[in-house]
C-alpha cells in the first residue's frame, strides 16, 4: 500500500516537473552559453551572440547568465552590452552593475551546486523588437581589469515576456553609443 502511494506520488511529482520545465523552455525563442576554460575574461574580450526575431508584436525579456566561482575576488559585476538590430543599427546599449554575493551574509547568489553557481541577470525587460530578423548582443566586462579571474561561462537567453499590456517604452535603452569594433 505504501509503495503503491509512493509511487503515484512520485509519478505526480515527475510529471508536474515535466510540465513546469516544458513550460519555461517554451518562452525561450534564443539560448546559448560561452565556456571560458581558462576561468578568466579578458577586458579586450567581446562576445555576440547572434539569433533571430520572427514576431515583432511580442515583447520580450533578455537575460544574462554568469557562472562565477565562489572565489571570484569581487562582490559585483559591471558589464556593458549592444543590441544591434538587422541592419547593424545599433538599438540599446546600458552599463549593468550585477551583484554576485549577498551583502549581509556574503553567500553567493544563483543557483547551482559546488563551486560554480549560475547567476540570471535580466538585461532588458519588455523589449519590443521593431523589427523581423537577425539581432546581435554583444557584451563586455567593464571592471577595468585587463584579466578578470573567476569567471566560468556567460550566456543568454531571450525569452517572451510574461508581463501583459506592455508599453513600447525600451526599459533598457539607457544611452546611445557606437559599439565596438
Amino acid at each position: 500500500m505504501r509503495s503503491q502511494i509512493f509511487s503515484k506520488n512520485l509519478w505526480i511529482g515527475c510529471l508536474i516537473t515535466f510540465s513546469c520545465l516544458s513550460a519555461c523552455q517554451e518562452s525561450a525563442i534564443y539560448e546559448h552559453k560561452i565556456q571560458f576554460p581558462t576561468q578568466t575574461w579578458p577586458i579586450d574580450s567581446i562576445y555576440a551572440f547572434h539569433y533571430n526575431v520572427n514576431d515583432t508584436t511580442q515583447h520580450y525579456d533578455i537575460f544574462l547568465h554568469v557562472a562565477y566561482s565562489i572565489t571570484y575576488p569581487y562582490q559585483n559585476l559591471y558589464v556593458t552590452y549592444y543590441l544591434e538590430d538587422t541592419a547593424g543599427a545599433l538599438c540599446a546599449t546600458a552599463l549593468k552593475n550585477y551583484e554576485f554575493f549577498d551583502e549581509k551574509t556574503g553567500k553567493p547568489l544563483g543557483k547551482g551546486f559546488g563551486q560554480v553557481p549560475m547567476y540570471e541577470f535580466l538585461l532588458c525587460q519588455n523589449y519590443r523588437f521593431p523589427y523581423q530578423g537577425p539581432y546581435t548582443l554583444k557584451i563586455e566586462q567593464f571592471m577595468r581589469k585587463d584579466i578578470l579571474p573567476g569567471i566560468a561561462a556567460i550566456g543568454l537567453k531571450v525569452a517572451r515576456s510574461n508581463k501583459k499590456n506592455c508599453c513600447t517604452l525600451k526599459i533598457c535603452l539607457t544611452k546611445t553609443v557606437t559599439p565596438p569594433k
